[in-house]
């Protein structure tokens, strides 16, 4: 039998195979509505720049190539999933060097959920997952020939991964730990140069906008106490992030690989390394099972090299992974329409996140009547408003949430001094409720809305150990950094005040309320203003994360300064 003959069937089975899964991710794309975060990537494609505040650009580039072509969810996820599937052909290429399996291939692919996930909906781990595959292609290139466009495609892939994801930096950590004798080659330095001079503008975007990506992903996550189950639900996490029901198969398989090339060593060191990094990590933070995307190609790669010539395996590979594609065909009928499931789809929460928020946004629209829009500590809510409805909607963030795009957007610019409608998720005075088709809310109209997000606070004392139930003046710097004159006195219903909160495990634990004593009523673009507050530390011992903030009318107090780790004594 011709050996070419075997080749060109086994490439139309897999072209075949690719088509049957692009028409899924496409319909899925077509008739699945929106999760939290891709209408958040959407706000993003509509405020282009070479930086955001939780990711890098390349989702929002993504969404918005797709958006123009389709102004719908069709459109928003369309490249995300011509992207998947070139990705994949890629990958198969990648597999096809220990032979061509088309039955083994497809099995693993059915077998990952994450595919079926990422293979429509628009996250960030979607194109890291894309950009990883050509980043392990173009490595393999460039260890058996360092010429000069394998140099440049190294260094393109590389760019690809960091504009994706920021896990990205992992993957080139790893490689480096595995393979160490790169340093001394000046064709390594190059890529490194080219890769640098891609990235480029991000880093300029970091820095002209004080780092708050770092900031976020370094110093913002770690403020709540470790408990077992952060590195046991870790584990699960994994398991489910390779398989699941394939998981344990693929990690037995990766431990009896045998390595026999620098590429596979920098394969099986990326998985390594990832996971380790992340379990010491789960003692320092929850960590969400899809950080660690990064393990899931080389785990790939080296569970078919193993697989190919272990047969039993390969059986139930093959049986695991059908059972798996059959499980995501489901998952997709479920989340396009949960008609079908009403008798049990109340009691999942994801079912909350893909329905009926079209109806909800059109049904807040109704009762703002072209008011701009305030959610309190959601970006999500936000956005999906925003998508649906193309009306202007801000994302207020409180000291109990977290900083995240709209703090960079001009949003609460725009909402100062307006009669806006405020949406909360919980009852207050004054506020009436509201029953929308994804539960009840809670909404009322503020007139001349005023809250000082960008007023930035500074406590410049430098000692933040204290002894118990003593009182200590903390000197408090507040500096106007919006572009144009701040009066605190413009709105009597809005009146403002230092707030001291005590946050512990993410739980409030007090608030220390003090009177802000601006004499004139106002700071000028730039201008700043010191005030004294007699803080008393709190009667139990132990370790805090204390936040300064302003606190205007019932608004939770805002996020003005950068915590600090308040040690009492």
């Amino acid at each position: 039998m011709n050996p070419q003959k075997i080749i060109g069937k086994q490439t139309y089975f897999i072209l075949g195979f690719l088509l049957i899964w692009v028409v899924l991710n496409l319909l899925s794309a077509a008739f699945t509505g929106l999760a939290h975060d891709e209408a958040y990537y959407w706000m993003y494609s509509q405020n282009l720049d070479w930086g955001f505040y939780d990711h890098p650009p390349a989702i929002a580039i993504m969404i918005k190539a797709g958006y123009f072509l389709f102004e719908n969810d069709f459109g928003l996820r369309l490249v995300n999933v011509l992207t998947g599937c070139v990705s994949l052909f890629l990958l198969w290429k990648i597999c096809t060097k220990y032979g061509e399996d088309f039955l083994l291939f497809v099995s693993l692919i059915s077998g990952l959920i994450i595919f079926h996930v990422y293979g429509f909906i628009v996250v960030p781990d979607g194109p890291l997952l894309a950009s990883s595959i050509f980043y392990f292609w173009a490595l393999e290139k460039y260890l058996n020939s360092e010429k000069i466009k394998y140099i440049l495609i190294l260094a393109l892939s590389v760019a690809l991964m960091l504009y994706s994801k920021y896990h990205g930096f992992l993957i080139l950590l790893f490689t480096i730990i595995a393979a160490p004798e790169f340093l001394k080659k000046r064709s390594f330095w190059l890529i490194a140069l080219f890769s640098l001079i891609l990235f480029f503008p991000h880093i300029i975007w970091q820095i002209e906008n004080n780092y708050p990506t770092l900031q976020y992903h370094l110093l913002g996550r770690g403020n709540r106490a470790y408990t077992i189950s952060f590195s046991l639900n870790y584990f699960l996490g994994l398991i489910l992030i390779s398989g699941p029901l394939i998981g344990f198969i693929l990690w037995y398989v990766f431990f009896k690989v045998r390595i026999t090339s620098k590429w596979e060593r920098v394969l099986k060191f990326n998985v390594l390394g990832v996971v380790i990094f992340f379990f010491f990590s789960s003692f320092y933070s929850k960590v969400e099972p899809n950080w660690n995307i990064p393990v899931v190609i080389p785990l790939l790669i080296l569970s078919y090299k193993y697989l190919k010539e272990e047969f039993t395996l390969r059986k139930w590979i093959v049986v695991l992974g059908g059972i798996t594609f059959v499980i995501g065909l489901f998952f997709r009928v479920f989340l396009a329409t949960d008609s079908i499931f009403n008798g049990v789809s109340s009691h999942f929460k994801i079912r909350n996140e893909f329905h009926n928020w079209e109806e909800w946004a059109q049904e807040i629209a109704k009762k703002a009547q072209n008011k701009p829009v305030i959610f309190l500590n959601s970006y999500q809510k936000a956005s999906k408003y925003t998508y649906y409805t193309k009306s202007l909607a801000h994302s207020y963030n409180g000291v109990n949430y977290r900083k995240n795009q709209f703090d960079l957007w001009d949003t609460e610019t725009k909402i100062q001094g307006k009669n806006v409608l405020m949406v909360l998720g919980m009852d207050l005075p004054n506020f009436s409720l509201v029953e929308t088709a994804i539960g009840d809310f809670y909404i009322s109209e503020l007139k001349n809305f005023r809250s000082y997000n960008k007023v930035e606070i500074e406590v410049l004392n430098k000692e933040w150990t204290f002894e118990a139930k003593k009182t200590y003046p903390l000197e408090v710097m507040l500096t106007n950094n919006y572009p144009f004159s701040v009066n605190f006195q413009e709105n009597e219903n809005f009146s403002v005040e230092i707030v001291a909160s005590l946050i512990k495990d993410k739980q409030l634990v007090e608030e220390q309320r003090f009177p802000l004593l601006l004499d004139k009523g106002e700071l000028d673009p730039g201008e700043s203003f010191i005030q004294i507050i007699n803080y008393k530390a709190p009667p139990e011992k132990d370790s805090y994360h204390i936040f300064v903030s302003l606190k205007s009318n019932y608004l939770e107090p805002g996020i003005n300064y950068k915590n600090k780790i308040l040690i009492v004594e």
